[in-house]
């Protein structure tokens, strides 16, 4: 019984196609209970491929935009190291017209130099400029930039040479209260502000008043900018005023430098 089993199912399944082929209407019927039957299976396998064919297509535009954005980031790189060179040159172009902006105001003989070096460990406070004595650079020259006097040049070699900054503690340079003309001793104190020393008591110096060079001796010539009074107070035997004086240059970002050639003492 077991063996005709397969008999009755072909039976089953090749009458009503035969019947379907006879009859056109109970074909019709046939067939479109066939597709009723099929059709929501079709469909499930119709979506399944468009969807494999979305995440195909979605697959390959994400790999396409990763490269994309990878290589608009590559350039942007390259367009912001080009624009950081660009600005370091105009900067520096700024900084030489300035320089020679100076130098054509300035009634003496100048040497344009660019610090090369500078002490980082603040126990002394010095320069290494660009250029020497073969470039004309002769010891105690003084040295300004385009916002006042930066100090002077205490070692020269043929092609470099060093400057001592006006904060240092070793440097002193005599200097005027511009709007009063009293007398004083600038001296650096290795820190932001420099001490003018020595002012009159009787003085009618106040906050703000400028400082200026009192070309008293052979190496500063009166009238170049040091700074502005800061403070004041008595110093300790009450016998001078003490002014505190903010300097007029940025010694931290100094980076080029007129040294003045002053004529020689005869």
């Amino acid at each position: 019984m077991e063996r005709k089993r397969p008999f009755w199912v072909v039976a089953l399944i090749l009458i009503p196609l035969l019947l379907a082929g006879r009859y056109t209407p109970l074909g019709e019927i046939i067939r479109s209970a066939f597709f009723s039957l099929t059709q929501p299976v079709l469909s499930v396998g119709a979506a399944a491929r468009q969807n494999l064919t979305d995440v195909s297509d979605g697959v390959r535009d994400v790999l396409s935009l990763f490269g994309e954005t990878r290589e608009l980031r590559r350039r942007v790189a390259e367009l912001e190291s080009e624009n950081a060179v660009l600005r370091d040159e105009e900067y520096e172009n700024n900084r030489l017209r300035i320089a020679l902006d100076l130098k054509k105001r300035i009634s003496y003989k100048t040497i344009v130099c660019r610090v090369l070096a500078r002490d980082v460990t603040h126990l002394s406070h010095w320069a290494v400029l660009s250029k020497g004595s073969r470039q004309g650079i002769r010891k105690e020259m003084p040295v300004v930039n385009e916002a006042g006097l930066v100090g002077k040049v205490v070692e020269v070699g043929p092609q470099t040479s060093r400057m001592i900054l006006l904060r240092d503690m070793e440097a002193r340079v005599s200097a005027l209260i511009e709007r009063t003309r009293d007398a004083g001793l600038v001296m650096g104190t290795g820190g932001t502000f420099l001490e003018m020393k020595f002012i009159d008591l009787e003085s009618d110096v106040k906050v703000g008043d400028v400082v200026v060079t009192a070309g008293l001796g052979d190496i500063y010539p009166q009238g170049i900018l040091i700074g502005k009074v800061e403070s004041l107070a008595r110093d300790k035997k009450q016998m001078h005023l003490v002014a505190q004086v903010r300097p007029a240059v940025s010694f931290s970002r100094i980076e080029e430098v007129l040294c003045l050639n002053l004529p020689r003492p005869e």
